[in-house]
């Protein structure tokens, strides 16, 4: 679980005490020693106040969630490099050759369109990685394959991403996916509710 806090003292008690209540009520103790703070434009002050409030380890920001790369920043070239390498990785492993185009076309939407949510949801991807993605699902809906020259694309890619209803395939566009997925978060703020229909007021501090 990640936790978004202010460096404060009170904000940090007050987590404290949270992670009490839970071990009161369901008997699962918080280890601090396995707990990691990663300061987030902090001072050296404002960690020595977190530290002695929560002891755990610090470790530098930007880091990683459950293989998310988490960062105010643009992601670097090399980190959007190893979402590609996954995509282009499943490829290989089917059996194109036995597979209808309608199959191809389920594989493209269910998995190599599925691989970068947990990345876009949080991150925002460049044009090129966007663009190395959709090279790899093209050559594979139309070919069943790694690349395709443009000859044999019988779809123009932004025909394709339209929805069934408009002559599409219904493939997901990935830039406009992700900026629905991340604007969801500001949604969730600007209404003050959850998922769950719990009211959720963020600190304007």
């Amino acid at each position: 679980m990640v936790v978004f806090v202010s460096p404060s003292a009170r904000d940090v008690r007050c987590l404290r005490a949270i992670l009490e209540c839970f071990t009161g009520a369901l008997g699962l103790v918080t280890n601090t020693d396995k707990c990691q703070a990663s300061p987030i434009r902090c001072s050296a002050e404002e960690m020595a106040l977190v530290r002695r409030a929560f002891p755990c380890r610090i470790t530098p920001f930007p880091c990683k969630y459950l293989g998310v790369p988490l960062s105010i920043y643009r992601l670097h070239r090399a980190e959007e490099q190893t979402l590609v390498d996954i995509v282009a990785m499943k490829i290989p492993t089917w059996k194109s050759g036995l597979l209808m185009s309608t199959g191809r076309v389920l594989l493209t939407k269910v998995t190599l369109s599925a691989i970068q949510v947990h990345v876009v949801i949080a991150s925002c991807l460049s044009q090129w990685a966007i663009g190395q993605i959709d090279k790899r699902r093209r050559a594979f809906l139309w070919t069943g394959k790694d690349s395709v020259s443009r000859g044999k694309c019988k779809l123009a890619w932004k025909t394709v991403c339209l929805p069934t209803a408009n002559r599409g395939l219904g493939m997901i566009d990935l830039r406009l996916f992700g900026y629905a997925l991340r604007l969801r978060w500001e949604y969730c703020v600007l209404s003050n509710l959850t998922e769950d229909g719990f009211t959720y007021r963020p600190s304007r501090s």
